[in-house]
């Protein structure tokens, strides 16, 4: 039994080492890089070592490697499927008055590959609801002459959308600030709280828009899933729960309010 064991959890850490290198040697030929491609390439070099056959002191170091990196998938695996169900069960009703597309990198001016998809997917919703208004929400990056907020705004007008039913908002620096900021703004256009909101994001960025969306006061939410590059996906997640925990410990009072995250 034993053995099987031990024959399973080889095969198990054969398949997420190798994941874990091609994703790592995609990131790093692509340039995309956030705390969690870190945690990518950390668990990638782990999952290596764990597989080379040292004996003695080593060889219980490499076992411990590789139970961590297996523990480690496996939670991150459960975790995704969580978000992924999260996200999609939250399908718009039809009588939603405004959507929000939180932002996310921009490079140049431009949106990022995984800002355009959450445009992209903005896009389509503002095709299937007409009356729909949108709030792009996001500052500006280094090197941009302009606001998330604001570029986001131009790509979905070129691509359609009525630049009368996009409202910027272009202060914000992370999820709850997107949150906060949207209030305000929809606010001065006379848009309660209760009035329906739409989240457009990725849908591992679901769940901690919603909450930080409840905690904002938005009572009536919905979402809109964007698609995401498949190579992102592990560290988006990854990066999302580090995030999650930082929103709980914000919720507890014991993180302070302003974090790129």
């Amino acid at each position: 039994m034993a053995l099987r064991t031990s024959r399973f959890k080889k095969i198990l850490l054969i398949i997420f080492e190798i994941f874990l290198a091609a994703d790592s040697i995609v990131l790093l030929s692509g340039g995309f890089f956030n705390i969690g491609s870190l945690i990518t390439y950390i668990l990638a070099a782990a999952g290596s070592l764990a597989l080379i056959p040292f004996k003695g002191r080593t060889g219980k170091l490499r076992t411990a490697l590789g139970n961590a990196v297996i523990i480690i998938m496996l939670l991150v695996a459960l975790y995704c499927a969580f978000l992924l169900i999260f996200a999609f069960s939250l399908a718009p009703g039809g009588n939603e008055k405004v959507a929000v597309v939180l932002g996310a990198a921009t490079v140049n001016d431009r949106p990022s590959l995984e800002l355009a998809l959450r445009l992209d997917a903005a896009v389509d919703l503002a095709g299937e609801d007409t009356d729909i208004l949108f709030v792009t929400s996001g500052g500006t990056s280094e090197g941009d002459s302009m606001s998330q907020g604001e570029i986001m705004k131009i790509y979905m007008a070129e691509n359609g959308v009525d630049p009368g039913r996009i409202i910027p908002e272009g202060e914000s620096f992370n999820t709850e600030e997107n949150m906060l900021f949207t209030r305000t703004v929809l606010s001065s256009e006379g848009i309660g709280p209760d009035e329906g909101l739409v989240i457009v994001s990725g849908w591992f960025h679901i769940f901690r828009g919603y909450c930080y969306a409840r905690a904002a006061g938005f009572s009536d939410i919905s979402a809109y899933p964007a698609k995401v590059n498949i190579f992102a996906v592990l560290p988006d997640v990854l990066r999302e729960a580090l995030a999650t925990g930082k929103m709980v410990l914000r919720f507890a009072g014991l993180y302070p309010a302003h974090s790129a995250i």
